[in-house]
This record gives C-alpha cells, sequence and structure tokens, in this order.
C-alpha cells in the first residue's frame, strides 16, 4: 500500500472539523465495499457474536464500562 503524505497541516483544524474530515474519508471507504471481503474465520466469528448475543438477552455494555475494562487492561485505571 502506497503511503500518501500531505502539505496539508492537519493540525490548524479544529477537532471538530478533523472529526468530520475523518468521518468524509470513513464514508468514502465505506462506499468501496467490494474492497472488504471477509475471510471464512471472521464470518464465523460474527456468526459466534451474533449467537452469543441473541442466546444472552443483555443489550451489552455502557461506553463508560468499555472504558474501565480498557483502562484496566492497560495498567492506566487510577481507580483501583
Amino acid at each position: 500500500m502506497a503511503h500518501v503524505t500531505s502539505q496539508f497541516d492537519y493540525s490548524k483544524l479544529s477537532v471538530a472539523e478533523r472529526i468530520v474530515l475523518v468521518q468524509d474519508i470513513w464514508d468514502s471507504i465505506a462506499e468501496e465495499q467490494s474492497n472488504f471481503v471477509l475471510s471464512d474465520a471472521e464470518k464465523q466469528e460474527i456468526d459466534r457474536r451474533i449467537e452469543n448475543y441473541q442466546k444472552s438477552g443483555t443489550q451489552g455494555r455502557t461506553w463508560e464500562e468499555v472504558k474501565q475494562r480498557m483502562r484496566q487492561e492497560d495498567g492506566t485505571d487510577d481507580s483501583l
């Protein structure tokens, strides 16, 4: 894959403008769905996760719960 170098200084954009830019880039990638070919292993993992979700009947975790777990796993959780 080629690396694209830009002369544009993205740090001059506000955070909101950079988020919109990233969203626009992601949307343009998503439009080219033919580039996203899942392997059989990936398809099986998705099916397994859907099945587990359907069996559990739960709605998953909140964003706060996910952040807390990630912080605990990487050792940056100061609340322990």
